[in-house]
């Protein structure tokens, strides 16, 4: 384990790693109680098993990640507009390659985006959460004009629940937990990269650093594709 925490009745998993903060040899995004993933806002009860997560873990990577696309999206909607599509596709060099639609995002606007992402977490805002099953997922999905996650949800019945996140006035669907706060996404950077831009963020490898960019056109030629076909 990476510390022993003492369980305190009616104490959040956050409040128990930031009493034991000292103890901690990384930060922690996420957490499994037995095998089930669980937030750091979640209680656990006398008994439990809890496993911290940190970067070096797949579930606090990913927790991280999931965090800094919702971050993301936040800041390209508050500089360019709540009606302009985001398109978060795949891992490209330490990141995730993105697509800003509708417009043409400038080396300005950029800046700005990137800006605005660090404003946002020196602010710590909460980011809230509450998991809901699928039928309201579909329905926040129409309402929010959500097209592509709704046909995916639709044909996928495996897809039974998901959380509806919140910060500050952006409200989005993801499957997997968050980290509590914006504070926690310290390490980050924005990149262009041809005529996408890379959320990039440190790797389970890169000891708390982002890694030098290495350049990928095969994964990115393969994203260009379906991209282009979207547009067709």
């Amino acid at each position: 384990p990476l510390c022993e925490c003492a369980f305190r009745e009616h104490t959040s998993i956050e409040q128990l790693v930031k009493d034991a903060a000292g103890a901690m040899p990384e930060n922690i995004y996420s957490c499994r109680i037995g095998n089930h993933k669980h937030g750091l806002t979640d209680f656990a009860e006398d008994g439990d098993e809890i496993t911290l997560c940190g970067m070096n873990d797949p579930m606090g990577s990913l927790a991280y990640q999931t965090s800094l696309c919702f971050l993301y999206i936040k800041a390209v909607h508050d500089i360019l507009g709540t009606d302009i599509p985001v398109r978060i596709a795949n891992t490209l060099n330490n990141g995730l390659l993105t697509k800003v639609r509708k417009v043409t995002v400038s080396e300005e606007d950029l800046q700005k985006i990137t800006a605005r992402m660090k404003e946002l977490v020196a602010l710590d805002l909460p980011i809230r959460s509450r998991k809901v099953g699928r039928e309201e997922l579909i329905a926040f999905l129409k309402e929010n004009e959500r097209s592509e996650q709704l046909d995916l949800v639709l044909s996928s019945e495996e897809v039974d629940s998901a959380y509806i996140y919140q910060l500050e006035d952006e409200k989005q669907s993801f499957y997997f937990p968050m980290v509590p706060s914006t504070g926690y996404l310290k390490l980050f950077e924005c990149v262009r990269y041809k005529n996408a831009i890379i959320l990039r963020y440190p790797s389970s490898r890169s000891q708390g650093k982002i890694p030098p960019f290495e350049e990928q056109p095969l994964i990115y030629n393969a994203f260009s594709e379906a991209t282009r076909w979207d547009r067709i």
